[in-house]
């Protein structure tokens, strides 16, 4: 197989058994019939564990059908997506059948051609994330529909073929790995209250446990602390004020193994504040802490960079019950009614 662009290609041939639905020629000897070729396509995703278990999966049950099965991986994590690119990619393996991979979910394209005409996307098989043998009854799917495909455009021979030896037992592929259970995360935030307390930046630490069988719920544990704190100033002096977060949420995630996932939830949690004073003059500042209740609703944003690696980029709105009080000659300030926080962190996912 010869090597073009970026794309450096691996072929694996299966077994050379005669197929009961390859193309043959009555006036040819039954030892001239050749089985019908297949071709898996998959980027540089097939080196992830899930992957590569579906292929080797689907390439047994191709086995035991009789074809002969072609395997093509990219160093590239581009996989083609038009009939030329098909074309391009398989130019040398003469394929009736090319099945295309998703690189992110149980999921792959069957494209066929005629007498060496353009392929033609015929098919998209899907296997059920919810079952355990999701692997298995998908490569069985894939099988089965390639098997329809072949008969439909190539008949069975007049003259039998030889009886095929039977196919050695085909080991059972190694468990898949499960789905992500948990995540833990460390970043910044920037928190914005109201009392006019300006601008406060601090790091945020947080985790997430998945529950359900497809990973579509979740609880949150975020902990946020102002290492910039807020500042008011009035004709009494200057008091800074800062803040602690301690919040669970709920949430729901809709798509949780995709590239791009988004997440909703809300919870409560602690507020803790504190202000130091500093007065002028004949005032004297105070320095106190008190803690508040802090319900609040959530959004995120999760970005993948790698299998295990995500950028994830968090909103919070809180309010304080009771509010944070800052006591000046000019008036009291009502603080963290609202309290708004957001900011970015990295990812990585268990």
């Amino acid at each position: 197989m010869a090597t073009s662009g970026l794309f450096a290609a691996i072929l694996g041939l299966a077994s050379l058994a005669p197929s009961p639905v390859a193309t043959a020629d009555p006036a040819q000897s039954e030892d001239a019939i050749a089985p019908a070729r297949v071709v898996l396509l998959s980027g540089a995703g097939a080196r992830e564990p899930a992957l590569l278990t579906r292929i080797r999966r689907t390439r047994a049950e191709l086995d035991v059908a009789g074809f002969e099965v072609l395997e093509i991986t990219s160093t590239a994590d581009a996989i083609p997506t038009t009939a030329e690119d098909i074309a391009r990619w398989t130019a040398e393996t003469d394929a009736r059948v090319v099945a295309v991979f998703d690189p992110l979910r149980v999921r792959a394209e069957l494209w066929s051609r005629e007498g060496g005409g353009t392929y033609e996307r015929i098919a998209i098989v899907v296997g059920d994330m919810g079952s355990p043998d999701a692997d298995a009854v998908f490569a069985v799917r894939l099988a089965e529909v390639v098997r329809a495909v072949l008969i439909d455009v190539e008949p069975r021979p007049a003259a039998a073929p030889k009886p095929a030896p039977k196919p050695p037992p085909v080991a059972a592929p190694p468990p898949e790995p499960a789905p992500t259970r948990w995540a833990v995360r460390l970043g910044a935030h920037a928190l914005a209250s109201s009392g006019r307390l300006g601008a406060m930046i601090g790091p945020t630490l947080g985790g997430t446990v998945m529950l359900g069988t497809r990973r579509r719920l979740g609880l949150d544990l975020e902990l946020v602390a102002t290492a910039l704190q807020g500042r008011r100033t009035g004709s009494g002096g200057t008091a800074q004020v800062g803040f602690a977060t301690a919040r669970v949420h709920a949430g729901v995630w809709p798509w949780p193994e995709a590239r791009v996932s988004p997440g909703f939830g809300a919870g409560v949690g602690v507020l803790v504040a504190w202000t130091q004073g500093r007065g002028t003059g004949d005032f004297v500042g105070r320095t106190d802490v008190t803690a508040v209740a802090l319900p609040s609703v959530a959004a995120d944003l999760a970005i993948g960079l790698t299998p295990r690696l995500r950028l994830r980029f968090g909103a919070r709105l809180g309010v304080a019950l009771p509010a944070i009080r800052v006591i000046a000659p000019e008036g009291t300030a009502r603080a963290a009614q609202p309290l708004f926080d957001g900011g970015v962190a990295l990812e990585v996912k268990g």
